[in-house]
């Protein structure tokens, strides 16, 4: 009876250690099991992707923990549900702002950078005009003071005479150089008016895109990306991957119990902004964890008292 009896109370105490042990380093009731619900096809997200995101954010917890804090299943407690409505639209809406917005301002580059182009071809070219001009100026000045003076005298001779033809020829040539120099300078200074006005004009409908974007979104209050409510994680809002993440960590904080962060660059504060996913959980997200939760540095002092309490009551003492 005695042999019995020793290994009933071992089995108690046991029992017993073990229910202490649970609650002392873990008051969290983890691993908390997720699954994916509802999935509103204007998000463009796959079941897939939405699994993916969310083992990412799992990852982010328990790498920065130490700890098994998640798991996947089909059947699993807490539900994700992607709910659409007004939030998401106007962040579509937003995003198709900022491409329009710069889609214009890169046509508005490419315009000024041809412009520019233009321009160092333009000055090139009316450098060259003009050092062309003066010097055909005072060929045709100096040819016509000659002929002039040999009028006077009453006619060039033979030799003077065949030079001044040749003179003149030359003067004849130089002077179609110079017209088809204008016309590539007309024909350039065409080109940059042309630009000049499409420039001027993308620059108009951007200040006027610019602005409504300004009147419509800029001056908007903020709203919930997501939110956890009896065992549900509803996502409203989000621009890409990362920030869906970003949303979907933040949430299962909440699932966790955990209160908002102070900091804005962690992943427990009120609202997503300054948050950057490749750093992982901040000290004050570490702080809200193991002040719920407790910490894995609980744990080889648990066993040690686990065993005393064992000693103590094997013993009698």
């Amino acid at each position: 009876m005695r042999i019995g009896y020793s290994v009933m109370l071992m089995a108690a105490v046991l029992f017993g250690g073990g229910y202490w042990y649970y609650t002392a380093l873990a008051v969290c009731n983890v691993p908390i099991s997720y699954r994916i619900g509802d999935i509103d096809e204007h998000f463009k997200i796959t079941q897939d992707e939405a699994k993916n995101a969310l083992s990412t954010a799992e990852s982010l917890w328990e790498d920065g923990t130490d700890r098994n804090l998640f798991s996947y299943d089909p059947d699993g407690d807490v539900v994700v549900n992607f709910v659409y409505d007004d939030r998401q639209r106007l962040s579509d809406e937003e995003k198709s702002f900022r491409t329009t917005l710069d889609t214009k301002e890169g046509m508005s580059d490419t315009v000024r950078s041809e412009y520019e182009k233009l321009l160092t071809q333009y000055q090139t070219l009316r450098s060259g005009y003009n050092d062309a001009t003066d010097a055909y100026e005072r060929k045709l000045s100096a040819y016509n003071a000659e002929v002039a003076e040999w009028n006077r005298k009453g006619g060039a001779p033979k030799d003077v005479f065949a030079r001044l033809q040749d003179t003149q020829k030359t003067l004849a040539k130089e002077e179609t150089r110079l017209n088809t120099l204008s016309a590539q300078l007309n024909g350039v200074v065409n080109k940059m008016n042309t630009l000049s006005e499409r420039g001027n004009s993308l620059i108009k409908d951007y200040n006027s895109l610019a602005n409504e974007y300004n009147n419509r979104f800029s001056e908007g209050g903020e709203f919930t990306q997501g939110d956890y409510e009896s065992k549900a994680i509803h996502i409203y809002e989000f621009d890409t991957k990362d920030e869906l993440t970003l949303v979907l960590a933040h949430e299962l904080g909440h699932a966790l119990s955990l209160d908002h962060a102070g900091e804005e660059t962690a992943i427990m504060y009120h609202t997503m902004g300054k948050q950057v996913l490749a750093s992982g959980l901040t000290l004050p997200d570490r702080v809200l964890f193991e002040k719920q939760c407790g910490t894995t540095s609980s744990i080889p002092n648990a066993i040690r008292l686990l065993v005393e309490a064992l000693r103590k009551a094997l013993l009698g003492g």
